[in-house]
């Protein structure tokens, strides 16, 4: 029964939200370019098709603590909020008009 329900839920996606399921889950891109990922401050830039985002915010995007470094809590609620992290500010997420 879960699967049946994932399947209809990535049959109701638009063009848009799966592109990004496709970034967050895989770190692929139809872009030539690619996409990097960091890890910590100041890191390397590396493929993000290596680690991809789930791998460090998981499933529910609540992030988890893995080798002294804790990702970002990327939940609607959190990006929904202004926020000052590490030093650096950032204005609240809105959705798109």
């Amino acid at each position: 029964m879960k699967l049946a329900a994932v399947a209809l839920l990535m049959l109701a996606l638009t063009p848009a939200q799966e592109r990004g399921r496709q970034i967050y889950f895989r770190g692929e891109s139809a872009s030539p370019q690619g996409i990097t990922a960091t890890v910590g401050e100041g890191g390397t830039p590396f493929s993000a098709a290596i680690v991809p985002c789930v791998n460090c915010h998981g499933e529910d995007g609540r992030g988890r603590v893995e080798a002294n470094v804790r990702p970002a809590d990327i939940t609607p609620e959190m990006l929904a909020r202004a926020a000052t992290v590490n030093g650096r500010a950032r204005v609240p997420y809105t959705p798109p008009h």
